[in-house]
């Protein structure tokens, strides 16, 4: 029986506007200007950037397991998925490892796009700042450096959906 896959991912893309969404709109909310206490703006600033860092990995999670449930079927989707579901902090190499799971050309690809304009050592610090947060260390950050790093997420985001939710029309064998 020959089954066709999907073209694309309607889900996946839904799935990812709306966590870009939830972040821009928590970016405008945390608007600097309309708050007076210094010490609040600050932690705003270090909130969002764990809210940016959980955006890249439940994006990412989405993404692949839109992918895998596109690919593959049964008892290997469901085990694709319940390792997807112990998703690790995303540092460039994390990220890079998981990537090359899929496919070694893209992990390629992806390593060559972090390598340019200090992406690789922004998405670590990002990754470094949630953690360091999540574990009660002070970090300081502002609400403009939260933006960058959303931006870089933002399009780490777009290249994974560029490759993993691109149009195929290759028919897959059941």
């Amino acid at each position: 029986m020959t089954r066709n896959r999907a073209t694309h991912s309607q889900s996946a893309h839904m799935q990812v506007n709306r966590l870009k969404t939830s972040i821009e709109e928590l970016y405008i909310r945390s608007d600097p200007r309309g708050i007076e206490d210094l010490e609040v703006a600050s932690d705003l600033g270090r909130y969002l950037c764990v809210r940016v860092s959980g955006f890249l990995e439940q994006a990412t999670q989405v993404i692949l397991r839109d992918y895998c449930s596109r690919n593959s079927w049964g008892e290997v989707q469901t085990f694709a998925h319940s390792w997807l579901d112990r998703m690790p902090n995303l540092s460039a190499d994390a990220l890079i490892k998981l990537v090359k799971r899929f496919n070694n050309s893209w992990a390629s690809e992806l390593e060559e796009m972090l390598s340019k304009e200090e992406r690789r050592a922004s998405l670590n610090a990002l990754i470094g700042i949630r953690n360091d947060v999540a574990h009660g260390k002070q970090q300081g950050m502002s609400r403009n450096q939260a933006w960058e790093y959303y931006e870089l997420a933002d399009e780490i985001v777009d290249w994974l959906l560029g490759r993993f939710c691109a149009v195929s029309e290759n028919p897959v064998r059941q």
